[in-house]
């Protein structure tokens, strides 16, 4: 049987002296009147209206007692009865989503236009944006109707005032915000793991087979991972209307849905897990880098920004424990809206930290550049066609890329005489361009005599070395005809 009251509104408070309790009493719903006489068997009306605890324990029982529409009528009742002030943060919440999505805004549209216009040469020396900057704009377009519907949806019928002071249509209202944004979430998440596994594929873009493999395969999970979830999120209740109209006290709606919290320990759970195996999988490689110390300390400083996400989304936890079981929704479901909102923003940010480290280079070299990467930084001939895109932002100048080309031919003599290799490597670079030449030529003949090439037959070396030449010359030689 539904529920009667004023149709439109909850009933209005009236004076504690007015109030008859037995009248009251008998409001309840049958199925709340054993918790409230339990839990309060003397001075029932000072024990409903005093302390917080024992409200929690009134509502734990009327939840596992009555429907939802049961447990929000009684809870709307002692609350009124008692004369409780309505609370209301929606202002701070609005502000929170108008500020992080500003700040993520810009970041994201500064980490696109120097892609796109900014960079010295961009990817492959075109001005086009990679799979990661891609996922990362997919991230800003999602986010932005996002913080829009958390603005004019949730906090607008609700968020972050208590259910006893608004109207039926804003609770159920509420509830159809929450179920999108939900979906919303689990998206954007999705996005931001994304983003983070496709830029280390292009920074380990010359790494062991294994760790490619890894990497690809985080991606095919976290693809899964995010359309399970959503399917989960659109049928975790029957009717799927019942998300929205189990809140509407008049209607007393049929349905059920499954343990929304046991999921939501789920999502987080498995969220956090992938955050720390995305920070442990760039972290193992980088001492494989050859860099100086200084550029893998760096390095490894700009995959820690990823652990602030790991962070928000571990202190989010906390918020999940009233994310379904609550008798007061539009308040006690503010902290998991709160959290989410940080997660997903700061996720977005610390996606782009590498490319913000780029455009601070370019506005101040000094402060932010060695000198050897600013050199590299500043000169955009001095870009190799096939250097993978973001070696800017580990700080890998043009000259170790090129000891790198020539290190994948170089070996042990054993592999000279296996495989191609070669000794000299002839760079035209102009004024400096002689430097780096006698650099690397010094390098090949230090490295063939250091490798023992006596013991090889001097002829096979020699065909290795024209192989290795030759290929090594293939490589370079889209970006020898640019420079000539």
């Amino acid at each position: 049987m539904a529920i009667e009251f004023a149709p439109g509104v909850f009933p209005i408070p009236l004076p504690v002296e007015a109030v008859s309790l037995h009248a009251n009493l008998s409001q309840l719903p049958s199925c709340a009147i054993p918790c409230v006489a339990e839990s309060c068997p003397t001075s029932l009306l000072a024990c409903l209206c005093g302390t917080d605890a024992t409200k929690e324990d009134v509502d734990s029982c009327i939840l596992a007692s009555c429907t939802l529409p049961e447990a929000l009528f009684s809870r709307n009742t002692t609350e009124s009865v008692c004369g409780t002030a309505v609370r209301d943060d929606s202002i701070q919440f609005n502000m929170l989503n108008v500020a992080l999505g500003a700040v993520t805004a810009v970041v994201v549209g500064t980490r696109i236009l120097f892609r796109l216009f900014g960079s010295t040469g961009g990817y492959r020396h075109q001005h086009r944006l990679g799979a990661d900057d891609w996922t990362c704009l997919l991230a800003l377009l999602l986010g932005i109707p996002s913080t829009a519907l958390m603005i004019f949806g949730l906090a607008k019928h609700g968020l972050g005032r208590d259910v006893w002071g608004l109207s039926l249509p804003d609770v159920t209202t509420f509830g159809i915000y929450f179920y999108v944004l939900e979906m919303m979430y689990v998206l954007l998440m999705a996005l931001v793991k994304l983003t983070l596994s496709l830029f280390y594929l292009d920074i380990f873009s010359e790494s062991t087979t294994l760790v490619r493999r890894l990497l690809w395969g985080t991606v095919v999970f976290q693809v899964a991972f995010a359309l399970a979830f959503v399917v989960k999120v659109i049928f975790q209740c029957t009717p799927v209307s019942y998300y929205w109209t189990k809140f509407d006290l008049a209607a007393d709606p049929e349905g059920h849905c499954i343990d929304m919290n046991a999921s939501g320990w789920a999502n987080a759970a498995i969220g956090v897990a992938v955050d720390i195996w995305l920070l442990a999988i760039p972290l193992t490689q980088v001492r494989k880098l050859n860099l100086h110390w200084k550029k893998k300390a760096g390095a490894v400083l700009m995959f820690m920004t990823g652990a602030l996400v790991t962070v928000v989304s571990i202190l989010r936890f906390q918020s999940i424990v009233y994310f379904a079981s609550t008798t007061n929704p539009t308040w006690d479901q503010r902290g998991i809206v709160w959290w989410s909102t940080i997660e997903v923003n700061v996720g977005i940010v610390c996606t782009c930290m590498p490319s913000m480290r780029l455009v601070l280079l370019r506005l101040s070299p000094r402060v932010f550049g060695s000198g050897s990467s600013v050199a590299s930084y500043t000169d955009p001939g001095s870009r190799h066609a096939d250097r993978p895109r973001h070696h800017d932002d580990l700080g890998i100048t043009d000259e170790e890329h090129g000891m790198r080309l020539e290190e994948r031919h170089l070996g042990s003599t054993t592999e000279l005489c296996k495989t191609p290799a070669v000794v000299e490597v002839h760079l035209d670079e102009g004024a400096h361009g002689d430097d780096d030449r006698n650099r690397h030529q010094n390098r090949g003949r230090s490295r063939g005599r250091s490798s023992g090439e006596d013991d090889c037959d001097p002829e096979e070396v020699d065909r290795a070395k024209e192989r290795a030449a030759k290929t090594l010359s293939i490589e370079l030689g889209e970006w020898n005809t640019r420079k000539g």
